[in-house]
């Protein structure tokens, strides 16, 4: 007798369902990539990995630019503002 599967995307709460739906709709924009592949369960995964990487790298890029116009028009040095703020 075969196990019953674990619905465990049923059990996510309402917030993670929403953000897990949308980065399976990212994903799915590759469907040209896994679609007839031997897994494409782990190339969805990976593309997944790649959709989040992509994500990282444009927050990081978005806090340089923050960062650095932050540093310009203060006038201070990086360690100078971040003890500023370690001491607030």
């Amino acid at each position: 007798m075969a196990k019953p599967k674990f619905d465990w995307r049923a059990k996510l709460d309402v917030d993670n369902s929403v953000k897990f739906n949308a980065l399976l709709a990212q994903v799915s924009k590759y469907e040209h990539v896994y679609k007839g592949t031997d897994d494409p369960q782990m190339i969805q995964l990976w593309l997944g990995m790649l959709e989040i990487y992509k994500k990282q790298e444009a927050i990081a890029k978005r806090l340089d630019e923050l960062e650095r116009r932050l540093f310009v028009s203060s006038g201070k040095k990086r360690t100078g503002l971040i003890s500023d703020l370690e001491n607030y």
